[in-house]
């Protein structure tokens, strides 16, 4: 588990602040390339970031106690918990959170049973960095995230 926090690095535009405080993001994604530069695009946003590995991870960080997280990010395919699996868990204990999935394959079905609940939003793989953080703010600020875009091709079931 890696913590970054807007102390340690310059801010780059302030989206990432929530009633005057850096807003604290959980970063899941089995992937180090795509967890450490969400990191460092979170953290020159203005937001505090702890990054992990995998759903089970950020299940067992979310349980710890301490202060709630804001959004919590979650790749869609993990290995031990994927992102729903983990959602569901911490979307239990932590009725404040907001969720964004990315993945770059999806069962839309699941997806969008899990986004019909309204406190998550969906981004595709591979997405342009910077737009994370304003797709955070608009969810944190209570705008209605976008359903789930139909896929363009046939993809696989991934999700039962």
């Amino acid at each position: 588990m890696n913590t970054l926090n807007a102390a340690s690095m310059s801010l780059d535009s302030g989206l990432g602040m929530r009633s005057g405080r850096p807003m604290r993001v959980l970063v899941a994604d089995d992937e180090e390339t795509v967890r450490d530069l969400m990191a460092r695009v979170l953290t020159n946003g203005g937001c505090e970031v702890v990054t992990v590995r995998d759903g089970a991870e950020a299940v067992e960080v979310e349980s710890e106690g301490g202060e709630p997280f804001d959004v919590v990010i979650l790749d869609m395919v993990m290995p031990r918990k994927n992102g729903v699996e983990a959602y569901r868990e911490i979307a239990r204990h932590n009725a404040a959170s907001r969720f964004v999935f990315t993945s770059a394959y999806y069962e839309s079905g699941l997806l969008n049973e899990v986004l019909s609940e309204g406190r998550s939003l969906f981004l595709p793989k591979p997405f342009l960095p910077g737009c994370i953080l304003e797709e955070m703010q608009n969810l944190v600020e209570g705008e209605a995230p976008e359903p789930a875009p139909a896929p363009s091709r046939s993809l696989p079931i991934l999700f039962e």
